[in-house]
């Protein structure tokens, strides 16, 4: 019977094509952990770095997942690679190098988009728009109120 109860830390996993997603908590703070599926290969950010925002946003649009295991691979083949990096992105050898960058640059894309649809054109969030709309009608009613009692807006006469 113990043997099938969840340990009380136990990492909830999302597969994303062949690597293993999860969200480790730790005495230093949360761990966004990647690992291959066959267990042999992993990787862990800080929640305090890009890669760990970076990550949970694309998690989240299922627009992005693609993207997601395209950098994981990136990730993998960054990180395994034996060779002369620097040698080989002399030689143009590496043609990750180039994806990851267009990756950040996507990223950063899709981020002030998302950041544009929630604010309006003079960078105001559309609730204080509204707010501020509500406001000025207020207001507005209150002078013809105040217009009203002081004669100014009779309109009878």
């Amino acid at each position: 019977m113990g043997l099938f109860r969840k340990k009380k830390h136990e990492v909830e996993w999302t597969k994303i094509g062949n690597f293993l997603l999860g969200v480790e908590k730790a005495s230093t703070g949360r761990y966004l952990v990647c690992k291959n599926s066959s267990g042999e290969w992993s990787i862990r950010w800080g929640e305090g770095t890009m890669m760990f925002s970076m990550i949970l946003v694309m998690l989240n649009n299922k627009d992005a997942k693609n993207y997601l295991h395209s950098l994981l691979t990136l990730q993998y083949a960054a990180t395994t690679y034996t060779h002369d990096l620097v040698a080989m992105a002399e030689k143009q050898e590496i043609p990750f190098m180039e994806g990851f960058a267009r990756l950040v640059e996507e990223q950063s894309a899709y981020e002030n988009s998302v950041k544009n649809a929630r604010q309006g054109e003079d960078g105001r969030s559309k609730e204080d728009e509204k707010a501020l709309r509500e406001l000025k009608e207020l207001s507005e009613m209150e002078s013809e109120l105040k217009d009203g009692l002081s004669g100014k807006g009779d309109v009878h006469g």
